[in-house]
Order: C-alpha cells, then sequence, then structure tokens
C-alpha cells in the first residue's frame, strides 16, 4: 500500500512539473502561418501585416528581427509585450524585384525556445513594357 501510495505522489509530481514547464515564462503566437503576397503588380504596396500575442505570464522580448535577404524587412514592437497582449508586426517585400520569390523572417525572443520564422511568398508581375500610346511617325518633306 505504501509503494502505490509513494507512486502515486510520485507521478503527481512529475505531471505538475511538466505542466508548470509550459507555463513559466512567455510565449510569442502568431495570427498566420505564412504571409502569401499571392500576385501582385511591381511597385504595388510593399506591406503586410499580422499580429502577435503572449500568451505566457511574464513580458516577451523581440530580441531581434532578421530576414533571409535585403528584400525583405520586418518591423515589430521594440517594447515589451505584456502577459495576455497583442502587438502588430509589419514585413516590407521589396515589389520593384520582379518574380516569385520565398523568403524568411526569423524572430529571435528571450522564451525558452527562442526562435521563431515566418515564411514569406509571392509573385512580383512586371508592369506592362514600353509605352502602349501609338506614335505618329512623319516622312520627311
Amino acid at each position: 500500500m505504501n509503494k502505490i501510495i509513494i507512486g502515486f505522489f510520485a507521478l503527481s509530481i512529475s505531471v505538475i512539473g511538466v505542466f508548470a514547464q509550459h507555463d513559466i515564462g512567455p510565449r510569442l503566437v502568431m495570427d498566420v502561418d505564412y504571409i502569401d503576397y499571392g500576385k501582385v503588380r511591381q511597385g504595388s504596396n510593399p506591406y503586410r501585416t499580422f499580429t502577435i500575442k503572449n500568451i505566457g505570464v511574464q513580458p516577451l522580448l523581440i530580441k531581434s528581427i532578421r530576414s533571409s535577404c535585403g528584400c525583405l524587412v520586418g518591423t515589430g514592437p521594440t517594447e515589451p509585450i505584456l502577459p495576455g497582449m497583442s502587438a502588430e508586426f509589419k514585413v516590407r517585400y521589396d515589389t520593384q524585384r520582379v518574380g516569385p520569390f520565398t523568403k524568411v523572417i526569423t524572430l529571435t525572443t528571450n522564451e525558452k525556445i527562442e526562435l521563431h520564422t515566418l515564411d514569406v511568398k509571392g509573385n512580383v508581375i512586371p508592369l506592362p513594357s514600353g509605352n502602349t500610346t501609338p506614335v505618329l511617325i512623319r516622312p520627311n518633306n
């Protein structure tokens, strides 16, 4: 009987310890899995926004924001995001670059697992080339 009680007690402590580890500290969640620009015209709106939320119990800090190339820039909050609060995050892709793209934004936070990645994809369609207005050519007199 004592072995059963001791076993149950040990199991209870283990389960509480596992759940407690998930409740300690900040925890970032995003409202998107990826950002898809779709097909956009060259020079069109380069910005997309999404929301990040801290569902943890301590303030969340965004330590750094990096991208896989200079054509993609992410900007986010510089102040801590308090538990239960949300913040807007902005991504800017250089829509002057024509063609399909797949890039990655990486956020480094103060969480136990620090890195979060977000794929960004789309296809920039070139503007129609040249002047489409007919030109009148006159013969020399």
